[in-house]
């Protein structure tokens, strides 16, 4: 059956369904994402909506933003949300159904093709915003209605394929997710690899490093810590091996001076005045992802107010750690090709490490625990872990040897999961670019 040029004039037409909004009548409203959906904004009395005059928009009209159309904020009004009231910058349309069926309406304007014409249409215009005389001289192509509505029952079928499809490469991201935490679960409880009788006991060389320490503070060159307390039966969350040792992670510093400690309070460094364009890297909780140092937007400081705050610099291999807001628990280790930077803020955590426990052993076990520092967080406007809960937090340390043995296999299996959410990925991509293809056939080809 013959396809044909259809203007948008043709078979939407204005409705001017505008009232004066009474002061003490309250007043659904509404708006329209740019994923199509119209939903509501809330119930808001008449008094307090500025503009007085709204339109009060029908189950089943068309509704579209002159702002956003291009972007896909565009869509059919749904029987719930029959009596609300939108924007004049939200024109409403009742649509000629002999012409056009809703759904095949809606479809038609979400092709690539479609989505050409708003764009290119937008570049004419001084302003993105998008008014009816433009859009309504805009086409689409059109068969009868009897065929509209087979294409629609096809495609309806197909998009119910993809989204069990969608739903299942999601529950498979979320299985591997889980994987992904079992792995880490495994490794810091001494289930992932074997142990080794050779390997060195951690007791043994956390006694060597203590007592290395003791012999710097008595020679004035680190500063006696504050004493940590002993680690009570009660405490320790799951068995060890006999080569393991629990420790507090305000003990497995390095025997160095400040060895752990946050950044800097946001007094001590002047955000207007202290960054620079170029200069000592500074390091804030945006540049921390897991397991990652973002290199982008970072901030600078002169090599004077470095010196002021070194206690507080970053190295190659340093752990650096979350400890404030969302980002709680995310850590990551220091590439080493990073040049000497500083932290920014109380926000951030630093660990250097590498004596007793290696770098990415830590970044393994804080990840595994995000969970719980999350929980151990102040409930405040703005979450914090302060230094002493991060200090006082149990770890579970296996001999060095094994903890090398640890972060290979932990490697192997967190490489498997990258290979599966890959391929899931691609399953997607292909899935929603066959969901395009299908779509274009359906709506553009013509008999």
């Amino acid at each position: 059956m013959a396809w044909g040029n259809v203007k948008l004039k043709e078979i939407l037409k204005q409705v001017k369904n505008v009232i004066d909004v009474d002061d003490s009548t309250e007043y659904l409203q509404v708006t329209v994402s740019n994923t199509g959906e119209i939903k509501p904004r809330g119930i808001k009395a008449g008094a307090k909506i500025g503009t007085k005059k709204q339109t009060i928009i029908k189950e089943g009209w068309f509704i579209y933003s002159r702002l956003g159309i291009h972007q896909g904020a565009f869509g059919i009004v749904p029987e719930e949300l029959n009596g609300a009231i939108v924007t004049g910058d939200m024109p409403v349309f009742r649509i000629l159904e002999t012409i056009v069926l809703p759904e095949f309406l809606i479809y038609s304007m979400r092709l690539q093709s479609f989505r050409k014409q708003l764009v290119n249409l937008t570049r004419g215009l001084a302003q993105t915003r998008i008014r009816e005389k433009f859009l309504l001289d805009l086409e689409i192509k059109t068969p009868p209605v009897i065929e509209q509505q087979k294409i629609l029952k096809k495609v309806k079928m197909l998009e119910s394929l993809n989204t069990q499809v969608t739903k299942s490469n999601l529950l498979s991201q979320l299985q591997i997710q889980k994987l992904r935490q079992a792995i880490l679960s495994e490794a810091i409880q001494g289930k992932l690899v074997p142990q080794d009788p050779n390997d060195e006991p951690a007791s043994v060389l956390l006694e060597r490093i203590e007592s290395e320490k003791e012999k710097l503070i008595k020679e004035r060159k680190i500063k006696k810590e504050k004493s940590l307390s002993p680690i009570s039966q009660d405490e320790i969350p799951f068995e060890i091996p006999k080569s393991w040792k629990w420790v507090r992670l305000g003990m497995i510093g390095n025997a160095c001076e400040s060895s752990i400690v946050d950044g800097p309070f946001g007094s001590s460094i002047n955000v207007k005045k202290d960054y620079i364009a170029e200069g000592v890297p500074v390091i804030r909780m945006m540049n921390i992802k897991p397991y990652k140092l973002i290199l982008e937007n970072i901030k600078y400081i002169n090599k004077e107010k470095f010196i002021q705050l070194r206690r507080h610099n970053v190295l190659p291999g340093d752990v650096i750690f979350a400890k404030v807001g969302a980002g709680i628990g995310e850590c990551c280790v220091v590439p080493v090709d990073f040049v000497e930077g500083m932290l920014a803020t109380t926000g951030v955590c630093r660990f250097r490490v590498g004596a007793v426990v290696c770098a990415l052993y830590l970044n393994h076990f804080l990840t595994s625990h995000r969970n719980q520092f999350v929980q151990k967080a102040s409930t405040t406007a703005q979450p914090f872990l302060n230094m002493t809960t991060i200090k006082d937090t149990l770890l579970p340390l296996p001999p060095i040897k094994e903890q090398e043995r640890i972060i290979g296999k932990v490697g192997d299996l967190m490489n498997l999961c990258d290979e599966l959410e890959e391929q899931g990925k691609k399953d997607q991509a292909n899935s929603e670019k066959l969901m395009d293809a299908i779509l274009r056939e359906a709506f553009v080809h013509e008999a």
